[in-house]
This record gives C-alpha cells, structure tokens and sequence, in this order.
C-alpha cells in the first residue's frame, strides 16, 4: 500500500533562468519498482529536471519529496 507520497513525489516543479520557463509545473509520483522514461526534443528541460532532482539547482518554484 501506498502513502500516497511514492518513492519520488514532485509537485508543481518549475526553474527559471531569468525570464526563460526551462520547466514548469511538472509534477508526477514514481512508485517503488516503477520505471520512469524521460523523453523529449533538445532543449525540452529533461537535463534541468535531473539537475534539480540531484540537487545542482535549486527549484524556483515547487516541490520534491
């Protein structure tokens, strides 16, 4: 059963750099024994999103737990 948090819960993620979106609003929940595929054109925020989750920047805005 599920707490309903997951393994990895985002809500609401959002960096900017300035004036430029690199991503808003993502959120989802990955549940253990999940697998979740990041996919997108270049300069879709899929290396942003990893920098956030590991920690090299800060959000702007959002949560991670």
């Amino acid at each position: 059963m599920s707490d309903g948090r997951g393994l990895l819960s985002v809500h609401n993620l959002s960096k900017y750099f300035g004036a430029v979106a690199a991503l808003a609003g993502v959120t989802f929940t990955l549940e253990p024994g999940e697998v979740l595929g990041v996919v997108g054109q270049r300069g879709s925020g899929k290396t942003t999103l990893f920098q956030l989750l590991s920690g090299v920047f800060p959000p702007t805005s959002g949560e991670m737990f």
